[in-house]
């Protein structure tokens, strides 16, 4: 990998993660769920300038460090997302399927 593609990594890292923490900031209910913004920030550009400084010494190693990051955020915090999602989705499936709005029923051909 190139440097250019390991900064590109690590910043796609630190924009997932941010976006992360900035959603479940806006929606969650209690504050005690998630960290304090003062900790998070400090903890983020802790790990994000460690990340950029191997990303610069060893792309490689930098880049799947910061892909390492975002994929364990992921699957710790973004649970949160998907039951959001998942609740949102199935409101709009039972909401349709009570006739209030005409449906697209794909049709295969074949």
């Amino acid at each position: 990998m190139t440097r250019p593609g390991a900064e590109t990594a690590v910043t796609m890292s630190a924009v997932g993660v941010f976006g992360i923490f900035a959603y479940r900031k806006l929606t969650e209910l209690s504050p005690a769920a998630i960290p304090q913004t003062g900790h998070f920030v400090l903890g983020f550009m802790t790990v994000y300038i460690t990340l950029s400084m191997i990303a610069a010494a060893a792309p490689e190693l930098g880049a799947m460090f910061a892909l390492l990051v975002l994929l364990g955020d992921l699957l710790t915090q973004g649970q949160q997302l998907v039951n959001d999602l998942d609740s949102g989705l199935r409101a709009t499936a039972s909401y349709q399927s009570h006739g209030s709005f005409a449906t697209f029923t794909p049709t295969t051909t074949g």
